[in-house]
């Protein structure tokens, strides 16, 4: 013969007490789950916006640039369509004569992280008296030494 717990039935104000625990313990549950997913999903967010919105906005100003047929393409042309594209942190600015236009983006967050090296882009196009002149791309690796200066390693 095995033991049994001895079962007895439970009152109305012990069944209310041990409802109302449950339904705590459930909230303190959803709540540390929720938190959990807020954490996860906030961290993804920001390592979205850090390293692959730069990457896509860098990809979209370069097909722009594509587009600029040096003695051909006009500034106000060519800077409407960049504007339309809705591209971010492009910089548009001119002196006398002489307009440009350019981005600039990085991987410093993942650089940060001790992932890939330092890589910088920048990419742009000038234009004299409203036409293009010269376009250029420059790509820029750099490593941290041991004093957390960064050196370039690389231009092209």
């Amino acid at each position: 013969m095995g033991f049994a717990w001895p079962i007895r039935k439970l009152s109305e104000s012990e069944l209310r007490l041990t409802n109302k625990g449950h339904s705590i313990l459930m909230k303190i549950a959803f709540r540390i789950v929720f938190t959990i997913a807020l954490i996860f999903f906030g961290t993804i967010a920001f390592f979205y916006y850090g390293a692959v919105s730069r990457s896509r906005n860098l990809s979209r100003f370069l097909q722009e640039i594509a587009s600029v047929e040096i003695g051909k393409t006009r500034w106000q042309d060519w800077r409407s369509e960049v504007t339309g594209a809705h591209i971010s942190n492009v910089e548009f600015q001119c002196k006398e004569e002489i307009c440009s236009s350019g981005l600039q983006a990085d991987n410093s967050l993942l650089d940060r992280l001790g992932l890939p090296s330092l890589t910088t882009a920048r990419a742009g196009a000038a234009f004299q008296n409203g036409i293009a002149i010269e376009i250029y791309v420059l790509f820029a690796t750099s490593r941290m030494d041991g004093m957390g200066n960064h050196h370039d390693v690389a231009s092209y």
